[in-house]
């Protein structure tokens, strides 16, 4: 049974539509939060207020996506798939686009976005733009429909993407061996809404728009997903997952507004955070103060203090 229903250590207030992506920087106490008519705002999180504003996406492309690279630049994908890197100020705001730089090999700063088809991959350097790899489900041989989740990883000095699809299907892909899978299997009936790997990459969890939470560990010595569990949600629809840095909780960010914190080795439900008045989209935990960061369709951000 989940614990008392906890309130908001506070709420940050300036978007006027659903903010649908975040990312943290915990260097600086700043979030950079995304909304679906495109604006980009940057908290103080020390200040508790906005620090800069600017729109980065068209009002019908929205942002769905940000990522921060090294401290350096932010990316940030619009629903029309396209995909921007900015080269961030002093200030850390966005000052201009820069997804590539002036480097003419490939590094380790790689970026995997989904192509204008939004069913294949792109794996591409940073710094050089003539370096990338495409991971085609067409020439594969295979018909998932939709990326709706890509994940970039190494183990073992080998490049991984970790895609998950409209048709439930979760696949790893080598880039060093591009044209097929190295695993594919359905983890989900319906299209999965939300992925997160475990920091040491050795498993994750998914979520989808049916009421099944999949928890997975990711075998990559016989390139296998064993362990497999399900959780049983209260209703349908996760549009977030996030995982603490010590592995010990997740939660889950649910189509009814609530953002349910479970035990991760119990698999036991601690919390159930109620505060958004529409559909939670994403959920992250703040390594250095602990606190879980929530966002929501109705324009709000609320930062929480976990009991555990």
């Amino acid at each position: 049974m989940a614990g008392p229903i906890p309130a908001p250590d506070y709420v940050l207030r300036q978007h006027s539509a659903s903010v649908q992506a975040i990312a943290l920087r915990t260097d600086n106490a700043l979030l950079y939060s995304g909304d679906a008519t495109g604006h980009l705002i940057i908290w103080n999180l020390d200040q508790r207020r906005p620090a800069f504003h600017r729109r980065l996406h068209s009002d019908e492309a929205g942002v769905i996506c940000l990522l921060l690279l090294n401290g350096e630049r932010l990316v940030s994908q619009g629903r029309d798939g396209l995909v921007q890197g900015w080269a961030l100020n002093e200030q850390h705001a966005p000052a201009g686009i820069a997804l590539c730089g002036k480097k003419t090999a490939p590094s380790v700063d790689l970026l995997a976005h989904p192509d204008t088809e939004a069913s294949n991959i792109v794996l591409r350097s940073v710094q050089d733009p003539k370096w990338q790899i495409t991971f085609d489900q067409g020439a594969a041989g295979l018909k998932h429909g939709m990326c709706m989740h890509i994940s970039l990883f190494e183990h073992a000095e080998a490049i991984y993407v970790i895609s998950a699809y409209e048709d439930g299907m979760v696949a790893i892909w080598d880039a060093a061996k591009p044209l097929q899978p190295c695993l594919c299997q359905r983890l989900h009936k319906e299209p999965i809404m939300a992925l997160a790997l475990n920091p040491d990459n050795t498993g994750g969890i998914c979520t989808s728009a049916d009421d099944q939470v999949v928890l997975f560990t990711l075998d990559l010595s016989r390139m296998a997903f064993s362990g497999i569990t399900r959780v049983t949600m209260s209703s349908p629809g996760c549009s977030g997952v996030a995982i603490r840095a010590d592995q010990r909780i997740f939660a889950l960010a649910s189509w009814t507004g609530e953002v349910s914190v479970y035990h991760m080795r119990k698999r036991r439900c601690l919390a159930v955070l109620q505060y958004h008045r529409e559909l939670a989209t994403c959920v992250l935990f703040n390594t250095e103060t602990q606190q879980i960061v929530t966002a929501a369709k109705d324009g709000a951000i609320a930062m929480w203090v976990p009991s555990e």
